[in-house]
């Protein structure tokens, strides 16, 4: 029997606002998909479910607030998320995130791993988060470049006419 069986959790998931492709339903749905199967398979009981279609670098998203603040009264001790980028893309707001999993002992699980489960699995979670910073990171660059780019064709087009 696993461990986590007739517990209770919350699924969060997340949809960015602009740079994936599949609309917010589609986003939403594939990852409510993975979760609650993951619930399934682990026993355990969906007693909430938030959703968002915002940007992984706001920390004020109401649904995500919400969450954590019950985390924090809730005898639901258990996070679904597909990962850690759902949560945040802020590693200074991993960061706490993480001391708040800490000191509730909630468990955060994804379909690869459970955070709080192992040490191995917490260095899983830190590299995440790094990783997380970075992509946010590198995706900034690359949309500045690309509005750089397109500016500059703008201008070419204006003298060439």
């Amino acid at each position: 029997m696993d461990k986590y069986q007739d517990k209770k959790c919350f699924i969060y998931a997340r949809k960015a606002t602009k740079e994936q492709t599949q609309t917010d339903e589609e986003a939403v749905a594939d990852q409510m998909q993975q979760l609650q199967k993951l619930a399934k398979e682990k026993g355990i009981s969906v007693t909430h479910t938030f959703i968002e279609v915002d940007s992984g670098c706001d920390k004020n998203r109401k649904q995500l607030q919400k969450m954590l603040e019950l985390l924090k009264t809730s005898d639901t001790k258990i996070v679904l998320c597909t990962s850690i980028d759902r949560l945040s893309r802020d590693f200074s707001f991993i960061a706490k995130i993480d001391q708040l999993l800490k000191t509730n002992q909630v468990t955060l699980m994804t379909p690869d791993y459970t955070y709080g489960e192992s040490a191995v699995s917490d260095f899983k979670w830190d590299v995440s988060a790094y990783f997380a910073k970075a992509f946010s990171n590198q995706l900034s660059e690359r949309i500045k470049a690309g509005i750089r780019r397109k500016r500059e064709r703008e201008a070419v087009a204006k003298v060439t006419i």
